[in-house]
């Protein structure tokens, strides 16, 4: 039978649609723009799902990255790696089964991740 991701609870409190919810509003918190997150189960076998979203600067991508460790922190769950944290142009938190990737426009507009990864279906969340 084919995986899904609402077949997993995270934690005791929190399965994966509530935490992405949570991510959702911590991005929001911060401002975020378009946050999208891509439904993986089936594309991938090392990732659940992709969240992209974008800040307008360096110090909004940080900010935000902070408030989503933050607040997922807060349900016990513990980011297992952190990519270009410093530059800020691109921020990759990385939870194993779920990725975050925080982005200027234009960093988002060359890369086109969603266009990349399109086979992974949209969440509504």
């Amino acid at each position: 039978m084919a995986r899904t991701i609402t077949d997993r609870k995270l934690t005791e409190s929190l399965d994966v649609l509530a935490a992405l919810a949570v991510v959702k509003d911590a991005a929001a918190d911060r401002k975020a723009a378009e946050t999208v997150f891509l439904d993986m189960t089936g594309v991938v076998d090392y990732l659940d799902v992709m969240c992209i979203t974008m800040g307008e600067t360096p110090i909004q991508n940080r900010a935000i990255a902070d408030r989503v460790v933050e607040r997922l922190k807060e349900y016990d769950i513990i980011l297992d790696s952190l990519q270009g944290y410093q530059d800020g142009s691109w921020i990759v938190l990385d939870y194993s089964w779920l990725v975050v990737h925080v982005m200027l426009p234009e960093v988002r507009t060359f890369y086109r991740l969603e266009d990349l990864w399109s086979e992974g279906a949209v969440l509504e969340i």
